[in-house]
This record gives C-alpha cells, sequence and structure tokens, in this order.
C-alpha cells in the first residue's frame, strides 16, 4: 500500500548531551520525541539514521529504532484495516494504544525479581537489590498519596509525573536533595526499559534537570582519630566493640557493607614477611581491593582474630547511633557515621600523608578518579603543605 506516514531519526544536542529523537510524520503533520537513547554525537550516522557499529552498544540502540519503525508501520497498518483515517493524532493513539496494559509497577516487579535472581548468583551486591526493593515500596506510597491508585500505565507516564515525584520525595518525606537524585536515577532506569522494549516512545524524564550537589564528606583529622583510638571504653563493651570497627574503617577505607561482609579465613593473608594483608572485592563496585594492615588496622585485627565472625559489626543504624555517643564521649563536634571511616582513610589516612591519588584510588576501589579526585579537593592541610612546598622549592632556585 502506498504509506502516508514517515520516520525521521536525528540527534538533538542539548547541554553537552546528545539524545536520539523520531520524527513521526503524516502528510505533512509532524511530531517529534525521545528515543531515550543518549550517544557521543561521533557515533551517529544521519545518512543510515543509525548508530555506527564502533559503538558498544551500536546494536541494542538500532534494534530500538528499528522497534520504532516497525511500531509505525504497524500502526498505519492497523488503522488502514480498520477501514479509519490515517492522522498524526490517530497514529500516535494506535501506537500508544497498543502498549496501554503494560503498567508502571508490572514493570517494576519483573526487573526487582531479576535483580533477586542475580543477586543470588553474586552478579549484583544485595545491597543493590535492596535499593530497587526500597524504591518500590517508595513509588507505590507516591502512587497512592499523589494519585489514590497503586499503579499506572506506563502510557500514562509524563513530566509532571517526574516533577510531581521529586516534590514527593523532598517535601513529603523530607529526603534530601541528593538521595532524592539517587532514588529517581533508580525509576530512570525502569523508564529506560520501557523505552528499549518500545513501551513508550516518549521519555518522561525528557526535560527533567536535576543534578547531584556536590557534598563537602565528614572525615576526622589524625588528632581527632587519636582520641577516639586512646578513649578508654573498657567499662562499655558496646561502644568498645563499634570504636575497634570504626577505627579499623579508618584505616583500611572499608564501607560498612565491605566490614560486614569480611571473612577472616578468605579475606586475609600473611605473606612472606609476615605481613598482614587484606584482599577483597568491593560490594559495592565488585572492584578488587588488596591493603597492607598495620598500627591500629593490626591491633584490631589481632585483637579479633579468634572471633568466630571476626569484627563484631552490628547494623549500621546501631553502629550510627553508638558513634553519635563516642563522639560526644571524644568531644569531637561532627556527625561521625560509618562511612566517616572510608572518608577519613581517603583524606588524614592517605592523602595527606602523599599517598598518591592514584593508589588512593586503587584502595577504595572506585573506578575513575573522578570519584577519589572529590577528596583531594577537601584536604585543605595537604594543599598547605604542598604549597609551601612549592614555594620552597621555588625560592632554593632562585
Amino acid at each position: 500500500m502506498l504509506r502516508k506516514s514517515n520516520v525521521y531519526f536525528y540527534l538533538l544536542t542539548r547541554n553537552n548531551s546528545s539524545t536520539i529523537y523520531a520524527r513521526i510524520s503524516v502528510e505533512g503533520e509532524k511530531s517529534s520525541r525521545s528515543t531515550g537513547q543518549k550517544i557521543d554525537k561521533k557515533y551517529w550516522n544521519q545518512d543510515t539514521q543509525r548508530v555506527s557499529s564502533s559503538h558498544p552498544q551500536s546494536n541494542s540502540i538500532n534494534e530500538t529504532l528499528s522497534v520504532i519503525e516497525n511500531q509505525v508501520r504497524e500502526a498505519e497498518n492497523a488503522l488502514v484495516n480498520q477501514r479509519d483515517v490515517v492522522t498524526l493524532e490517530r497514529l500516535i493513539s494506535e501506537m500508544e494504544g497498543e502498549n496501554e496494559a503494560i503498567s508502571f509497577i508490572e514493570l517494576f516487579k519483573e526487573h526487582n525479581e531479576k535483580m533477586e535472581q542475580l543477586a543470588d548468583k553474586g552478579e549484583v551486591a544485595e545491597a543493590t537489590y535492596a535499593k530497587y526493593c526500597t524504591m518500590l515500596k517508595h513509588t507505590k506510597s507516591f502512587l497512592n498519596d499523589r494519585y489514590d491508585k497503586d499503579d499506572i500505565y506506563l502510557s500514562k507516564l509524563n513530566l509532571k509525573f517526574v516533577d510531581d515525584f521529586e516534590h514527593w520525595f523532598k517535601m513529603e518525606k523530607e529526603i534530601s536533595h541528593n538521595t532524592t537524585f539517587k532514588y529517581l536515577k533508580h525509576i530512570k532506569k525502569i523508564i529506560n526499559i520501557a523505552l528499549r522494549r518500545g513501551y513508550i516512545r516518549r521519555d518522561p524524564f525528557d526535560g527533567f534537570s536535576m543534578s547531584k550537589k556536590e557534598k563537602t564528606p565528614t572525615y576526622l583529622t589524625m588528632d581527632e582519630l587519636k582520641r577516639i583510638e586512646e578513649y578508654d571504653f573498657s567499662d562499655c563493651e558496646r561502644l568498645e566493640r563499634v570504636r575497634d570497627c570504626f577505627v579499623f574503617s579508618c584505616y583500611t577505607g572499608l564501607a560498612y557493607s565491605d566490614l560486614e561482609s569480611l571473612d577472616k579465613e578468605l579475606d586475609f593473608y600473611r605473606d612472606k614477611e609476615g605481613d598482614i594483608w587484606l584482599q577483597q572485592h568491593r560490594t559495592k563496585t565488585n572492584e578488587p581491593a588488596h591493603l597492607l594492615l598495620f598500627g591500629k588496622a593490626k591491633e584490631v585485627y589481632d585483637k579479633y582474630s579468634e572471633s568466630p565472625n571476626f569484627l563484631p559489626v552490628i547494623s549500621n543504624q546501631k553502629m550510627n547511633k553508638y558513634l553519635k555517643e563516642i563522639a560526644q564521649c571524644c568531644e569531637i563536634k561532627k556527625n561521625l557515621t560509618t562511612h566517616c571511616g572510608r572518608h577519613t582513610f581517603a583524606t588524614s589516612v592517605t592523602l595527606d600523608n602523599d599517598i598518591p591519588l592514584e593508589t588512593v584510588q586503587i584502595l577504595l576501589g572506585h573506578r575513575d578518579r573522578r570519584s577519589t579526585a572529590h577528596y583531594a579537593r577537601v584536604t585543605n592541610s595537604k594543599i598547605s603543605s604542598d604549597m609551601k612546598k612549592l614555594r620552597d622549592r621555588i625560592a632554593s632556585n632562585g
């Protein structure tokens, strides 16, 4: 039959980010919408309206574009078979109506079931799976609060839905900006699945702007850390144990999830010189960590090496509660949390002691240098020391 519809793919660049758009036209009427596929413009071939094969995900993205083309063709065929007039409005209505029965919560549950299977096999961290379970609960609460519904069709999602979700997190749940940002990234992942499968044509996040705010990490100076190390908690066993776990984190850079999963039989070994090494894959990134135990970390290891479960790690919530008691005992006016130990390792223990940024990146298990450089910006003592060295060096050369 003689086609009345046409699909044209093109690249739209905004704020250094390029998104592939689809322009659907019927006899002069046009409607453009995001495909949800973002790429570097160097990979785009406008002549073929496809991603070049040098892009690592070219097959997946190009398949998505082909799916969109096919759905336009199928929608037009359906209108013709129904002896309906083929207009742009009716064409788009036919396309979106095909998938109206697919719901947001249904897709979210499917995603989480697959995540659970991957977590069982060790492919993803249990904590990651738990975060998506939490996000699903938040989503159900939001739908109930704002729309008085238990679910919503994917085809009904739009920019207002995303804006309302952000506002609900911040105002109703009093959740911080950065945590809201992380939660919405989880939602964005589910939306991307819907876009890739062709369940929706328009990205509800298109036009939504939100970025993570840079936050100065809380860390201890060496003087503050020494105060905690030397404080006598012998009359309070629970605080002594939490202090020991925290100090171990300060000298190894281990996050709470890594501390919790430590296995004294599998994660430690002694070299030919008798030194104890920690060798573990980070729970969050699966990046390997290889650390020498020295000083207080070695003392903590020796103290608990014969314990059945090694370090006496309790729940993160209780540890954070007890760390606030420890801070009060040691007259430290900082919000002490388990993650503060990791921050302290990155700043006061390593960078302030001239350990190169590249080495600290490996020790922390960061995949890219930018995450580690974040700590380098806050170590004022290191900056001061380096500037004085530079001053003295130039003075001596002059």
